[in-house]
């Protein structure tokens, strides 16, 4: 099983590494939030905070729509609780080289998202 430790640092590349990203954490399979919520800075207001690992995420549309046979999903518009900014959250499932199913969530700012 690919450890935690690994996934959480490789998200915090992708999200140094890609300006355009707020946010990106996995799920397991049954929804809950298998990393940290890599982020580039923190919210600047102390109502907003990022789900933590061990998090439930499994009522997010983001989850449920992927429990179809769709194998990805973006949501509408929302305003983001990790950041404090209006984003969508482009969810998909993927399996880890160890063969693990997890699901790979990136939080875009809705500007982005039009690009």
């Amino acid at each position: 099983e690919t450890s935690s430790t690994e996934l959480d640092a490789r998200l915090a590349q992708l999200v140094f590494a890609h300006p355009e990203v707020e946010a990106v954490y996995a799920l397991s399979s049954s929804g809950i939030q298998r990393t940290a919520t890599a982020t580039r800075s923190a919210p600047s207001r102390s109502l907003f905070h990022a789900a933590p690992r061990g998090a439930d995420q499994s009522l997010k549309d983001y989850f449920l729509e992927l429990a179809t046979d769709s194998p990805r999903y973006s949501s509408t518009p929302y305003l983001s609780m990790a950041t404090g900014h209006t984003c969508v959250t482009h969810s998909r499932r993927v399996v880890t080289r160890d063969g693990e199913l997890i699901v790979l969530c990136c939080d875009l700012p809705v500007d982005a998202h039009a690009i």
